[in-house]
């Protein structure tokens, strides 16, 4: 889940606010909007992404994807064929998989994701805790990106903020337990009066 968490434009009226959750790199961009236009953010939900996002405090920041093969002659040989790279979570890769005249592909390009990483690589305190708005952190306690401590420390420094912790999870909360991962979301919103408990999507991964 990669887009903007819980926005609405000043004209939308609360029935039809967005409700979903941002993940990753997409939860740093949703904690920079709400800091930047808080009048744009009623709530943030945010997947498994701390504050500081470099090492050493996160051992591998960036996934390197530059050596990863380009086609593959069957979905299950690309999937094979990035498993050897080290990659643990490669069905979430295989939801971009597509065939074409040239064999199996993922849709991005490697250069450019290489890149976007590399943007998302920094020290975000100021962002997050700029904003003022009710949040919710979820955090998979087996996760690479973010340590128990930093999601304790978030949640302290950041009034207004829930931390909600999943001992059997990863990076990919979702993935991992995807039934409480909606449950968590569906609480959280329930506790405001203006989202209620109605059904929660998503804008992407």
């Amino acid at each position: 889940m990669a887009g903007v968490t819980s926005v609405a434009p000043t004209h939308t009226p609360p029935a039809s606010v967005p409700r979903g959750a941002s993940r990753s790199l997409g939860g740093i961009t949703a904690y920079q909007l709400a800091a930047q236009h808080p009048e744009l953010v009623r709530a943030l939900i945010i997947e498994d992404i701390s504050t500081v996002v470099r090492q050493p405090e996160v051992s591998h920041p960036v996934l390197d994807v530059r050596g990863w093969p380009r086609y593959a002659p069957t979905r299950e040989a690309l999937a094979e064929a990035i498993r050897a790279h080290g990659v643990l979570e490669v069905d979430y890769f295989l939801l971009s998989a597509v065939v074409d005249e040239q064999g199996w592909r993922l849709l991005f390009d490697y250069s450019e994701m290489m890149t976007v990483q590399h943007h998302g690589l920094g020290d975000w305190w100021h962002d997050w805790l700029a904003s003022s708005c009710p949040a919710l952190l979820l955090h998979g306690q087996r996760s690479t990106m973010l340590t128990t401590g930093m999601a304790h420390q978030m949640v302290h420094r950041r009034p207004g903020t829930q931390l909600v912790e999943f001992p059997h999870a990863g990076h990919f909360i979702h993935d991992d337990d995807p039934a409480g991962c909606a449950t968590a979301i569906r609480n959280f919103l329930s506790t405001m009066s203006d989202f209620g408990s109605a059904g929660i999507g998503s804008a992407g991964r």
